[in-house]
């Protein structure tokens, strides 16, 4: 059996690390690779005008990552633009942080890639507010940075973002309410994986979108045929393939202690997609189609699995 080695290091798990952030200001300590696999978001594949290897949005998987783990907390939401509640977070802040997203990338006017970052959606945590700005730990690498109220409140509004739901989310004041074991962590999180797969593919679907391995297949044979943009392919290069490779790994960890053949399926796409990055980077999209076929063999494997536990 193969051993599942972690990989620590870079990875866009921007919800995950400011929900970590979030958490340690009352004193605990929880792993941004375990929040992000119980969001449930990469289980799963979408085929529309973009590929994304998930079928579950963010902002819900996230609420739902830190329910599991034990934690009450209030989520706010503005369900018409009025304009960003910066008195409300003035309030919430003047006490403790607050986890803000989803925010588009391409408005942080102090990243300084945002011009090829329109429309990425993007979370932060805030900790302070003045008059004119906002004090973030942006967990992209961007501690205690400073942005105006101005150019928050377009970013926060999220209209590029695409899965949004209203406007100007934000999480804050957590609150442990239990103490799960692991195998109950395990057990709320099956049950929440086995909805994303039954219940999320109908809404695409209805939309005529692709899902699961058809969605991989139809990405691989674009690339076989050369029908895959410029922007898509540095898309694949510089977000899914790699971020998709360490997803699969944390998911991989986190089935070892439970189910060794999930895990396994899990390690498998880890290093299919890995591979796939270095061939992209190298323009062989020939090759990655390739091992999109497999992949998405894999996973019918895993969903099957899955389903049946």
């Amino acid at each position: 059996m193969r051993t599942v080695i972690p990989y620590i290091g870079n990875a866009y798990y921007c919800y995950a690390n400011s929900a970590s952030m979030l958490l340690s200001t009352i004193g605990e300590n929880i792993q941004p690779s375990q929040i992000e696999v119980l969001t449930g978001v990469s289980l799963g594949a979408w085929k529309g005008r973009s590929f994304m290897l998930s079928l579950n949005a963010p902002d819900k998987g996230l609420s739902k990552a830190i329910e599991i783990l034990g934690f009450n907390f209030k989520e706010e939401v503005s369900h018409r633009d009025t304009g960003a509640p910066f008195e409300r977070l003035r309030e919430i802040l003047h006490e403790r942080p607050a986890l803000l997203g989803p925010l588009d990338l391409g408005y942080l006017t102090y990243f300084p890639e945002r011009g090829i970052a329109a429309g990425s959606d993007h979370y932060a945590l805030a900790l302070e507010i003045d008059d004119d700005s906002v004090t973030l730990h942006d967990p992209l690498g961007f501690p205690h940075v400073s942005i105006s109220l101005k150019d928050l409140e377009t970013a926060w509004r999220a209209q590029r973002v695409t899965y949004k739901r209203d406007y100007y989310r934000m999480w804050h004041t957590p609150e442990r309410v239990n103490n799960p074991t692991k195998k109950e962590i395990f057990r709320e999180a099956l049950r929440y994986f086995k909805k994303i797969y039954i219940e999320n593919p109908v809404y695409y679907q209805s939309h005529g979108e692709l899902t699961g391995s058809k969605a991989i297949y139809k990405a691989a044979d674009e690339m076989r045929t050369g029908k895959l943009t410029k922007t898509e392919q540095n898309t694949m290069i510089y977000f899914t393939l790699a971020l998709g490779a360490k997803r699969s790994l944390d998911y991989a960890l986190f089935f070892s202690d439970h189910d060794e053949e999930l895990s396994q399926l899990k390690l498998e796409q880890s290093k299919m997609l890995g591979e796939c990055h270095a061939l992209a980077v190298k323009g062989d999209w020939m090759k990655v189609s390739d091992i999109l076929y497999e992949l998405g063999t894999i996973e019918d494997a895993f969903k099957e699995l899955l389903l049946s536990i």
